[in-house]
């Protein structure tokens, strides 16, 4: 049987501080209702989109930063990827840092209203596919 597509977690990170906890606590609870065996990952949208090592020490949370103020490049794509951190890790190998980097996510820009806060969602969005598709291929349909 095929592998299944691993499973990336996109959170706005740019949501209302209590909107973020009820987000984070979603995703913390989903991690722990997928098999062990299931791939997962974790993306993070703000100002910049962050994407975490899934392959960090327990209890710590790590992460590569990339700017979500342009389209993501290939090569930029093909370095998270294939770089020296782990965006993409079985569940068994990584329940402990993927928990950890989920409830480490915090409010960017809380003060002040949220429609006036940075967000780059649609790149990290593109990171996410480009992670699930494994290929480094940056998808085509381009946010305006």
């Amino acid at each position: 049987a095929a592998e299944a597509p691993p499973m990336v977690f996109v959170i706005d990170a740019s949501a209302d501080p209590a909107d973020l906890r009820l987000i984070t606590g979603a995703v913390r609870a989903a991690m722990r209702a997928l098999p062990r065996d299931a791939r997962v990952g974790l993306v993070t949208a703000g100002a910049a989109v962050k994407v975490y090592d899934l392959a960090a020490a327990s209890g710590m949370a790590a992460a590569d930063v990339v700017s979500g103020a342009a389209p993501l490049t290939a090569e930029a794509l093909r370095a998270l990827l294939f770089g020296a951190n782990v965006p993409i890790a079985p569940l068994h190998a990584c329940a402990g840092a993927a928990d950890a980097a989920a409830a480490a996510v915090r409010a960017e820009g809380a003060h002040g209203p949220s429609a006036g806060r940075a967000r780059c969602v649609a790149a990290a969005v593109e990171v996410a596919l480009g992670l699930i598709d494994g290929s480094g291929a940056v998808p085509t349909a381009r946010h305006p």
